[in-house]
């Protein structure tokens, strides 16, 4: 199928039935101009669907676009962590062969434990990785609400990685100020003038849906035009947290879901097949990938629908 667009840009779409309603903007230039298009289109017929999770190309005079999602089943943790461990290898050697650096968004949550259990075999040029925080609660670091506090725990020691190998918040900062700073934090690892392309984003999922601090009908879902949002009344503690958001996550080279267990199982499916949760509306464009990497128990319900 192919669509005139007035200008160079990539649309996430929410797809029902033979009709693509324009969901949010992945990027533009400027970023912020084109979320409440209204815009409708239709299929030419239904074969135009490219598979059964409703992806689809675009053809514009600049560009081609592509949604590109991976459901991997595995049977255990154990296969997740090293599934998950043969994508970091395989990145982060050719990030640093292409680039000179490897850069990684992580998330909090279970992911704290898992990832050094997929690290410890990777044989890597370490002091060439770049971590940075998907999202940050906005509170000193030996706090136990701190993401970067647990993982400097994880990682700093048990690894050759350096505290200066990480892209903090400001702890004395309000979020908007740390929104604000982190941007500039950024700028120093991708131009200013266009989204960051992350190499590799950890994301988990909530028992909302949610992923990073992107939560269920909070206005930060239609937020387009900022890379990094402030968000002082998140509904799960604490409640002030900086948070990346949609444009920046379906810019990245790959988007990362490793989830584990049959407490998953029910949201998971939801997650899948329902874009109304946040974590569903993670779709990478061409080249990137979302991968989500599920074990049996987690997988169940979805396996079955």
């Amino acid at each position: 199928m192919n669509i005139t667009l007035t200008c160079p840009t990539f649309f996430l779409l929410n797809t029902k039935s033979h009709e693509i309603t324009v969901d949010a903007v992945l990027s533009c230039s400027p970023l912020s101009h084109f979320y409440n298009t209204s815009l409708v289109l239709s299929f030419v017929s239904p074969n135009q669907c490219i598979s059964s999770d409703s992806r689809l190309i675009f053809t514009h005079k600049y560009l081609r676009c592509l949604f590109n999602r991976e459901i991997a089943v595995v049977n255990t943790e154990t296969d997740v962590i090293e599934r998950l461990a043969q994508i970091l290898q395989e990145e982060a050697n050719r990030s640093i062969k292409n680039n000179g650096l490897f850069k990684i968004g992580l998330s909090g949550g279970s992911l704290v434990t898992m990832l050094p259990k997929s690290l410890k075999n990777l044989t890597t040029e370490w002091e060439k990785w770049r971590f940075f925080f998907c999202d940050e609660r906005i509170v000193p670091f030996d706090s136990n609400d701190s993401t970067f506090g647990a993982y400097k725990k994880t990682l700093i020691g048990p690894f050759p990685i350096e505290e200066s190998q990480f892209v903090t918040i400001t702890p004395g900062l309000s979020a908007e100020e740390n929104g604000r700073y982190y941007i500039q934090k950024m700028s120093v690892y991708f131009p200013p003038d266009t989204l960051p392309k992350f190499d590799v984003l950890l994301l988990g999922m909530g028992p909302d849906g949610h992923t990073c601090s992107l939560f269920p009908d909070h206005k930060l879902l239609k937020e387009t035009s900022v890379w990094v949002a402030p968000i002082t009344d998140s509904p799960k503690p604490p409640p002030s947290r900086i948070t990346f958001t949609f444009p920046v996550l379906n810019h990245a080279r790959y988007c990362i879901f490793p989830i584990i267990g049959a407490s998953k199982a029910a949201m998971v499916k939801n997650v899948l097949e329902d874009e109304k949760y946040p974590a569903g509306r993670v779709k990478t464009v061409q080249p990137g990938k979302t991968v989500w990497i599920l074990d049996e128990a987690a997988a169940s319900d979805y396996k079955k629908s």
